[in-house]
């Protein structure tokens, strides 16, 4: 029985493995996960789960800068909304899902804070009414 097989050298530069060396992510890919708070999967090597492939698939339909305005819009809902880092979407997920192009929703929230100021804006207008009142007796 023959081996057919080529022989393997044994010394194999590392180059022709790391796809990385070949191709160098473009700078507003750079830029986007310099701005996205959660730093999840940037290039998963031989996965098809990286941010850096979502990144390639979300430009075929919209434009970067598109991309990262809708972003930004999405840091400042976060900021506001104090969210953890752990409830942030991946970056993958946020590309896959193309979320730059559904802005956030914001929710005025009525909490105790925003009740009190209510209530002493009404006792104000009351107090004047009840002195404008109060005036105009002799």
């Amino acid at each position: 029985m023959t081996n057919d097989r080529l022989p393997v050298p044994r010394e194999t530069p590392l180059a022709l493995f790391d796809i990385r060396a070949e191709c160098a992510l473009p700078d507003d890919f750079e830029r986007f996960w310099s701005l996205y708070p959660r730093k999840v999967s940037k290039d998963s090597f031989g996965r098809s789960d990286s941010a850096s492939k979502s990144w390639h698939r979300a430009r075929k339909h919209a434009d970067a800068s598109a991309i990262i305005e809708g972003l930004q819009a999405w840091l400042v809902y976060w900021e506001a909304e104090h969210t953890e880092e752990r409830f942030l979407p991946h970056p993958v997920t946020w590309l896959n899902q193309r979320r730059w192009e559904t802005p956030p929703r914001v929710q005025r929230r009525e909490g105790a804070w925003s009740r009190a100021l209510a209530a002493a804006r009404d006792f104000d207008e009351r107090q004047a009414e009840r002195a404008d009142v109060e005036s105009r007796w002799p």
